[in-house]
């Protein structure tokens, strides 16, 4: 299997991924909450989805925590990367770009192909060849 591919996919997916991973994060995790600390609550008992779910609901609790703290974290992590990239090639200043290049580079490869082509595009704007 070719992992590069399975890198890019998900450099390139993150942001989408990584939201829908806290949507199931957060719906597991209160059904989790719900199931562990609200079983005495009518709500709860008379509830068709906790009755299927039975025992489980610690495993929901676990997983779905889980689940929420990873995909929070790198959407927050896109978020920043995506405006740091941003405030570093927001500005007509050549000179700028220079002195940033490296982490525009890492920034740009970390966002996906698409920055990727972004970036080559201000760099073609600007003249720089590196």
């Amino acid at each position: 299997m070719n992992t590069r591919a399975i890198e890019d996919f998900f450099r390139d997916f993150m942001f989408p991924i990584s939201a829908i991973g806290t949507i199931a994060g957060a719906i597991l995790t209160f059904i989790g909450v719900a199931g562990v600390f609200l079983d005495g609550q009518d709500w709860v008992k008379d509830n068709a989805v906790f009755e299927a779910i039975g025992d489980i609901d610690l495993m929901f609790l676990i997983f779905g925590g889980l689940l929420l703290v990873v995909c929070v974290f790198y959407l927050y992590d896109h978020l920043m990367t995506k405006k740091k990239f941003e405030e570093y090639t927001n500005t007509a200043s050549k000179s700028k770009i220079l002195h940033n290049f490296d982490e525009i580079d890492k920034l740009a490869y970390k966002l996906g192909s698409s920055y990727l082509i972004t970036w080559r595009d201000i760099k073609r704007k600007h003249k720089i060849r590196r």
